[in-house]
């Protein structure tokens, strides 16, 4: 009973499921364009942009789900945390290599993970950083603060 409340409740959890289903179908040519029809309706109902061929593990959690952009080929690791308005892809449009989120990092509302980079396992990177330089295990990473 309590995944389906949580299902029912929980918007993370139900953009998890929907994007889960997207990913499935647009693998196979046959369905791509219902998939691509689907992920619309994802990206309209969480505003979201969680690209079709990023594959989102289902212990991956989204607390807030809104403004959450993540490039094609992403790799997320299991038990990540992604909080509102984070974005992790590309430095530039022309590069091809997406980030890699290792197990059980938590990534806080604002921050942005760009390039290739891999981000150690259990590190926090904390809310409106930027990335761009790979992540050791156990890290805690802080934006950097202007005191005028």
């Amino acid at each position: 009973m309590t995944k389906f409340l949580d299902f029912i409740f929980n918007p993370g959890v139900r953009l998890v499921y929907l994007h889960r289903l997207v990913y499935w179908l647009f693998r196979y040519k046959v369905f791509r364009g219902f998939s691509l029809i689907l992920w619309q309706i994802e990206v309209l109902l969480f505003a979201t942009h969680i690209s079709p061929r990023c594959y989102i593990p289902k212990s991956t959690v989204f607390p807030h789900p809104t403004g959450i952009v993540i490039g094609d080929h992403v790799l997320l690791g299991e038990n990540v945390v992604i909080y509102q308005n984070v974005t992790i892809g590309v430095k530039r449009r022309t590069d091809k290599v997406y980030p890699q989120i290792n197990d059980d990092v938590i990534i806080y509302a604002g921050a942005v993970v760009v390039g290739k980079i891999e981000v150690g396992q259990a590190s926090k990177i904390g809310a409106n950083s930027f990335v761009a330089a790979s992540v050791a295990e156990n890290t805690i990473i802080k934006p950097l603060v202007s005191h005028n």
